[in-house]
């Protein structure tokens, strides 16, 4: 090149069968990209799960709480024999031996003057491990109000967020 110019190649748009082909492979990824995403082959990777996303079953306050809830829904259903009062508060086998111990005072006395004693769980400990799903399950230790030189030791359970037995 001694100095003259590089010939400049004008311009020529592209003709209609090769703007068809941008449109046919336009349309050809869209679909693609589609049908990946509607199957979740591109999915959004997760995040990191090595972290625990678990929690404690109760707060000590909250497990304190049911405690008490329990103590006065419990005796309200002994003094009644009322076994649907004792499902809001008990699951089996704990459940089951209630309606048991109910129909056996109820035969021995018909009359119904003999009352279960009422009583409490008295000065209760609490463990509560960690879950990250439920059914969560705690611990409860505790003295027992009728029979001073007793402890309990029960297990308890939340079978969602909105209960506690």
């Amino acid at each position: 090149m001694d100095g003259a110019a590089a010939p400049v190649m004008p311009y020529s748009p592209p003709t209609y069968e090769k703007q068809g082909q941008v449109r046919r492979y336009a349309g050809l990824t869209t679909g693609v990209v589609l049908l990946l995403a509607a199957t979740g082959c591109v999915a959004v990777p997760e995040k990191n799960t090595s972290q625990s996303l678990s929690r404690a079953a109760v707060t000590l306050a909250d497990g304190k709480a049911v405690v008490e809830r329990y103590n006065e829904v419990n005796n309200k259903a002994n003094q009644a024999r009322d076994a649907k009062l004792s499902e809001t508060i008990e699951g089996d086998p704990t459940l089951a031996q209630t309606r048991a111990g109910y129909r056996i005072d109820g035969k021995l006395d018909a009359a119904d003057k003999k009352k279960i004693k009422p009583f409490t769980y008295t000065k209760p400990q609490i463990g509560a491990p960690a879950f990250s799903s439920y059914p969560m399950r705690f611990v409860v230790s505790s003295g027992v109000s009728d029979d001073p030189e007793s402890q309990q030791l029960g297990v308890w359970q939340r079978l969602n967020a909105g209960t506690s037995r």
